[in-house]
């Protein structure tokens, strides 16, 4: 949806600034809907308004106060999204990288473009898997010892199916493409998920451990803020 509202935001660029808000919010708003308004989607487009918003009025708040209002919003329209595992990860993920990225992002410095990209990608599922990783081993019982690995090599796929599914409309030919990028995604992900030793498998945690470690998380995050 990211990389979606990207392109839309280049296409109106050049008109004026209800066409930049009204096009893109209308197509993502469909996009939702056809994804079933699942909680991270819904997340995301519901993000991206606000945003938008604020930037037509030429107001601005923090991504973290927008992550909370798009939470109090899903809420509101159904309270018990709460209880929803899809919801609790994708508000937790992002929260970790919201919180962490910024931070560690200084720590770690790169000249070459080519080790800085590899470096933003790990840093980026390292934050996103800390803010999930009390409700992974709370649901799950399981830690995934590989996902380091694995979004470093899945992550670069994901603007080509995207940009060749939409290209598809225009440029048949670009099928083929398509069809090896989606292949070759699910092969990663199956060859990862078939690992004996791609799971860390935990014992029954209970929520006040769950709540142990988020606090635990909290104060890494003001050690490397302070």
């Amino acid at each position: 949806i990211g990389l979606l509202f990207i392109i839309l935001e280049r296409i109106t660029l050049w008109f004026n600034k209800e066409i930049q808000l009204i096009l893109p919010l209308s197509i993502l708003w469909s996009y939702a809907a056809l994804l079933g308004f699942s909680p991270s989607a819904s997340r995301t487009v519901l993000g991206i308004s606000i945003w938008l918003f604020l930037k037509h009025i030429h107001k601005w708040t923090s991504p973290i106060h927008i992550l909370l209002l798009t939470a109090f919003g899903s809420l509101c329209f159904n309270p018990y999204l709460i209880f929803d595992v899809g919801f609790q990860f994708s508000y937790s993920a992002v929260l970790g990288i919201l919180l962490f990225y910024p931070l560690l992002k200084k720590r770690v410095l790169f000249e070459n473009r080519i080790l800085k990209n590899i470096a933003q990608i790990v840093l980026i599922s390292f934050c996103a898997q800390l803010g999930v990783l009390p409700l992974s081993l709370y649901y799950f019982h399981l830690f995934p010892s590989l996902f380091l690995v694995s979004n470093l090599l899945t992550s670069p796929l994901f603007p080509i199916v995207l940009f060749t599914a939409i290209g598809v409309s225009i440029f048949p030919s670009l099928a083929n493409l398509y069809i090896h990028s989606v292949e070759l995604l699910f092969q990663i992900v199956n060859w990862f998920d078939s690992q004996c030793w791609s799971y860390f498998y935990v014992f029954q945690v209970s929520k006040l451990h769950v709540l142990g470690m988020y606090i635990i998380i909290y104060q890494a995050y003001l050690y490397l803020l302070f």
